[in-house]
């Protein structure tokens, strides 16, 4: 709605001396950034399907669909649209593409934004913040492979770096609400964008601001238009239709994300605020020479220096949202340290790492300005090959050209389900990943496949309650509820689904279901009645017998952060339901399995203990409640667990520092009762 600089013209940024040759290099520099990397990025997007939200976002980009609550209409709809005119090309593969391009404008816009801040020094340096964050992790992953937030933020950058100036056409006003439109329609969060939105609007001066104003709600409203995709689409009955939005009040339960299940801020779990701060993970994100200019830039504003205005602009977009994701996940149900850590919600955060970049554009500028002569030019030159050296690292590090871990895992997960059986999956790597391989690719057509995970309806008094009127409720009426089912199924009788086999997660939430399943390959078979313990153990021998190639290792193949975080949840599954089945040997050997995966996790150190307790190892369970405890010293109950094994060590002494801690800092109430009885006993 209004341009970052003032009404009146600014000189170009980092230039030596003023020609129509700078003029033209400057303008032609953005459109540079943004070929270049969207050749490097598009060269190095994954081939198709990828883990978490991606398989259920490609699905519905196949199929004209709505995704996750409240759709992301802004991505969804021009995804559907390009993969509708590429028939011959994997829808997922053109979503990751179109991330790849997302990217790449996001790169051109911050090099635009640098270059109208009005900031002089050597020209090159104009690169400077373009490259920080094309070497930022978090920012590549989410370039190569289907999801959101990339568009999210080339919308953030759009926004200012396209906002119209005092003097501007009357339609710019209307373009930069429409931005700001789009920017909500990819992702709710983007309403805190209102107050810059009105700021900039303010810098264009006082005179006819109402009427600037007025004509960017014009934009807006046009924008937040995007929305009647989904309506639209779900009356189509699209493969994908998450929260029916054509259907009653489908739509308002999509946008006000009904789905999911809040808490009161005092009910997260302590440590929480610490656990998001440091998924922010700076120095790997950003890099330790980006990180130190980014500091010298934040040094050089607080001594007045140039750039502040665009820092301003920038933080206006990037703080407040950041504040925002943290709060309303403070409230999420369900929302833990483990999920912050291992899940990841680094892709949220790239607004943060944009704003660092252009921080570290200033220190560079800075820092290069200590300098004379030459030697200005050849260290700008240096700060920049440097970033641009990171930048390509990581690129190569974190490239998703070839990479078809996804589609492997998702084909794995399927291999073991029985001929004709009825699969659900109801957490997203499995759920996603297997929906687009079965509904898109046509893996496994003897499948009934849909979302959802069985048991939690039936979750009563802490207990399972399962049998066969529950499982005919869940097949006739609970599996086709809206908030248990995504997929638009294919009609089919209920009494024939309940006479075949049927396969599931292991719900861990959901204590006493293993009582009720057998190993069926990395998933398991619910059966109507309770299984006896020699039933299990034969099931299980079976099972290792006919599908031993499914229980994958790590090995030598450099698997990404995703993939890992996949497969060792899947057998983090596997030993919980060992532990329920009081099968320690098995326990320990899946969870073990799990760890060459995710070996920092803490989790899983916690149930190996726990799986050691059970078989009466107390020096083992020691060693892994001391290593979960180490990973995350606020993991619920390691403190505990960990002193508990130390008293049956006879090492009370040892014992009692780690309960005190956990009782002062509030994150273990029931370790005073320890404390006390240590206490008698002494």
């Amino acid at each position: 709605m209004a341009s970052p600089l003032s009404a009146q013209e600014q000189p170009p940024l980092l230039r030596i001396e003023e020609s129509p040759q700078s003029h033209r290099a400057e303008r032609l520099l953005p459109w540079g950034v943004f070929a270049t990397a969207s050749a490097v990025l598009g060269f190095n997007a994954g081939p198709g399907l990828w883990f978490h939200d991606s398989g259920a976002f490609a699905l519905a980009v196949a199929s004209g669909g709505v995704p996750h609550p409240p759709g992301a209409p802004t991505w969804t709809l021009p995804a559907w649209l390009v993969s509708q005119a590429l028939p011959m090309l994997d829808p997922a593969f053109v979503s990751n593409l179109l991330c790849a391009l997302y990217a790449a404008a996001s790169l051109g816009l911050l090099t635009q934004l640098f270059l109208k801040a009005g900031l002089k020094g050597p020209r090159v340096l104009a690169l400077l913040p373009a490259a920080v964050l094309a070497g930022t992790p978090a920012f590549l992953e989410q370039a190569f492979f289907t999801e959101q937030y990339t568009q999210l933020l080339m919308l953030n950058l759009a926004i200012l770096a396209t906002a119209p100036r005092a003097g501007s056409p009357k339609w710019r006003w209307v373009v930069s609400g429409l931005l700001f439109g789009l920017a909500i329609g990819n992702h709710l969060s983007q309403a805190v964008l209102a107050p810059l939105m009105l700021i900039l609007a303010g810098l264009a001066g006082k005179k006819d601001i109402l009427q600037r104003i007025g004509l960017g709600a014009v934009g807006l409203l046009a924008g937040l238009s995007v929305f009647a995709y989904g309506p639209l689409r779900s009356a189509q009955e699209p493969a994908m239709d998450w929260g029916r939005q054509s259907e009653g009040d489908g739509l308002w339960w999509s946008i006000t994300r009904q789905q999911w299940e809040t808490r009161p801020i005092s009910d997260a779990p302590p440590g929480f605020t610490l656990e998001w701060i440091a998924s922010y993970n700076l120095p790997g994100e950003l890099g330790w020479l980006a990180l130190g200019l980014a500091l010298l830039g934040g040094a050089s504003l607080i001594n007045k220096g140039p750039g502040g205005r665009l820092v301003g602009l920038l933080a206006l977009a990037a703080v407040p949202y950041s504040v925002i994701l943290w709060l309303g996940h403070l409230r999420q149900a369900g929302m833990d340290l483990i999920y912050l850590r291992h899940y990841g919600v680094a892709d949220w955060h790239l607004p943060i790492y944009a704003l660092g970049a252009v921080m570290a554009g200033l220190g560079a500028i800075w820092l290069a300005t200590r300098f004379k002569g030459r030697a200005q030019g050849w260290a700008a030159t240096a700060l920049v090959l440097g970033s641009l050296g990171w930048a390509g690292w990581q690129v190569m590090q974190n490239s998703g050209r070839g990479n078809s871990s996804a589609t492997q895992f998702a084909e794995s997960l399927l291999a073991g389900a029985p001929q004709d059986s009825v699969v659900f999956l109801g957490s997203d790597n499995p759920a996603g990943v297997v929906a687009y391989q079965h509904v898109e690719k046509g893996v496994r057509p003897d499948v009934f496949f849909g979302f959802g995970n069985v048991f939690f309806p039936f979750l009563q008094e802490g207990r399972a309650q399962w049998g066969a009127p529950q499982k005919q409720e869940w097949l006739t009426t609970r599996m086709h509820e809206r908030k248990n089912q995504p997929l638009r199924l294919p009609k089919a009788d209920p009494g024939e689904l309940a006479r075949r086999p049927l396969i599931v997660e292991y719900p861990s939430q959901t204590p006493g279901a293993g009582q009720y399943m057998t190993p069926a390959g990395l998933l398991f078979q619910l059966h109507d009645s309770p299984v006896s313990q020699a039933e299990a153990a034969a099931a299980d021998a079976e099972n290792r017998r006919q599908h031993s190639s499914l229980f994958k290792r790590p090995g030598d193949s450099n698997p990404t952060r995703l993939e890992r975080e996949a497969w060792g949840n899947i057998h983090l599954a596997r030993g919980r339901y060992y532990l329920e089945r009081q099968m320690p040997a098995q326990a320990a050997e899946a969870l073990k399995m799990a760890l060459e995966w995710m070996p920092d996790n803490a989790m899983i150190h916690y149930a190996l203990g726990f799986a050691y307790d059970m078989a009466g190892e107390t020096l083992a369970a020691a060693t892994a409640y001391e290593e979960c405890w180490r990973i995350m010293p606020d993991y619920p109950g390691a403190a505990r667990a960990l002193a508990i094994s130390l008293i049956e060590l006879g090492l009370p002494g040892e014992a009692k520092p780690l309960l005190e801690q956990a009782y002062r800092t509030g994150r273990d109430p029931e370790a005073k009762q320890i404390l006390e009885s240590i206490r008698v006993q002494e």
